[in-house]
């Protein structure tokens, strides 16, 4: 399955844990936001992307980028940046682990939002 393409980076909150999130879905965007924001340089011979940052107020702050425009590579970074969050609020990860699931179901559900599409 194909995801539809943004018109620029997409902005969502997980208010629930204090996590801001910045979507890309292209390599140029993602990189150029990140050098400019965090004077951060990422490779981008990669497929996704996840990154975590602090900005200037002490807040987390997440670059996810989705570059092939695939629900696998979402589900993916997804994943990464739920487990950025848990490490960020000292959740402990367990093999029955509800929390994980419940965080990145409410990724893939903003991400969709924004990319307009509908779940599988």
């Amino acid at each position: 399955m194909t995801l539809k393409k943004l018109e620029k980076k997409a902005y969502f909150s997980i208010y629930t844990f204090r996590a801001h999130c910045y979507f890309f879905n292209n390599k140029e965007d993602y990189s150029n936001f990140c050098m400019k924001k965090y004077n951060v340089e990422h490779d981008m011979n990669v497929l996704g992307k996840c990154a975590w940052h602090t900005n200037s107020d002490g807040i987390n702050e997440f670059t996810v980028g989705v570059f092939d425009e695939t629900v696998s590579t979402l589900a993916h970074e997804a994943t990464h940046l739920a487990l950025f969050i848990m490490d960020k609020i000292g959740q402990r990860l367990t093999y029955d682990d509800e929390v994980l699931c419940y965080i990145v179901e409410e990724i893939v559900h903003k991400l969709q939002d924004k990319l307009k599409t509908k779940p599988l």
